[in-house]
């Protein structure tokens, strides 16, 4: 099968999070085998699946422009424009009790992959969320949901000027777990 021919049935996927009206729904189903995350908004109505395919090509294009950073999902060709799908992670929400456990190298390995993410000019923007950043059993963060992501390209006065205020917003979201690792 290639993938301009693969396609999903939703009805024999597992939800995993059914979005709120206007946010996307988020399915565990396979591919060729192996579990991927599914994250669509084909089950909306006609405008918040205008908007979701909008969301959708933004977060697509973060996650192939960091294609190959630590901590990023790999992402696949969905045939939906309203569908994204994603390597399935091997990881969990971050937590106080993760923290707590092993918080030094946690916060070190997220640093690590904020600062790569930087690197290639996005920002992530809402990295205070927990459901956006995972920890493996192993410590390896994992960074998702990239639908309020900021690239910033050049290397002009305002790019730079507009990079600091977006590392900021980012540096701001790590600060949240940081004060948990202190609370722990």
């Amino acid at each position: 099968m290639t993938e301009d021919s693969w396609h999903f049935d939703l009805s024999r996927c597992r939800v995993i999070n059914e979005g709120g009206w206007g946010n996307g729904d988020v399915f565990e189903g396979f591919r060729d085998g192996h579990p991927i995350i599914i994250k669509t908004y084909a089950r909306k109505g006609p405008m918040i699946r205008l908007i979701g395919r909008f969301l959708i090509a933004r977060e697509y294009q973060a996650y192939r422009l960091l294609e190959g950073s630590a901590g990023i999902p790999r992402v696949y060709f969905s045939p939906r424009r309203d569908t994204l799908l994603m390597e399935k992670l091997n990881g969990e929400r971050i937590s106080v009790e993760r923290l707590a456990k092993d918080g030094d190298e946690v916060i070190r390995n997220l640093q690590r992959a904020i600062s790569e993410m930087h690197s290639r000019g996005v920002y992530h923007m809402d990295l205070r969320n927990r459901g956006n950043v995972l920890v493996s059993p192993d410590n390896r963060i994992w960074i998702v949901d990239f639908a309020s992501r900021v690239i910033v390209t050049g290397n002009n006065a305002f790019s730079r000027l507009f990079a600091r205020l977006c590392r900021k917003f980012d540096d701001y979201g790590k600060s949240k777990w940081v004060a948990m690792l202190d609370r722990a």
